[in-house]
């Protein structure tokens, strides 16, 4: 499976699990009724999102609150990813996703750190003209 057919089946998987969870919620309590609202918030970011992402690098054309969010769930979806050993078959095949899925991650803090540096060296140049002028 590709790195694209990978994260948006994952961002789906995410979606199904936040709509069972949703209506799980059976209890009317205010808390209950805030978890709903959260989980209601959730699923229409990602219906929104899912039709406009065919492939990683989409994500980067989206909404910054809405990018935050899909990276987010994507990244506890991850960390929470359980690798089945009960069959070496399966075990292998778990963890080779599970090293997929570690390595899109990667992709997006190491693009993000790149680009954190693109804007310090920026702004370090900025700073030496401005101290080159006061002179």
């Amino acid at each position: 499976m590709t790195d694209d057919e990978l994260f948006l089946s994952t961002l789906k998987k995410i979606k199904e699990q936040m709509v069972e969870e949703r209506s799980e919620l059976t209890r009317t309590d205010e808390l209950t009724n805030q978890i709903a609202a959260e989980y209601d918030e959730g699923i229409e970011i990602l219906n929104r999102v899912l039709p406009k992402i065919k492939e990683v690098d989409d994500l980067w054309s989206i909404d910054e609150e809405d990018f935050v969010f899909v990276l987010t769930c994507f990244e506890m979806y991850s960390e929470a990813f359980i690798v089945d050993g009960t069959n070496p078959e399966k075990q292998k095949k778990d963890e080779t996703e599970f090293s997929q899925l570690q390595d899109i991650l990667f992709q997006f803090y190491d693009d993000e750190d790149e680009d954190y540096d693109d804007e310090s060296e920026e702004d370090d140049y900025d700073e030496d003209e401005s101290e080159d002028e006061d002179e």
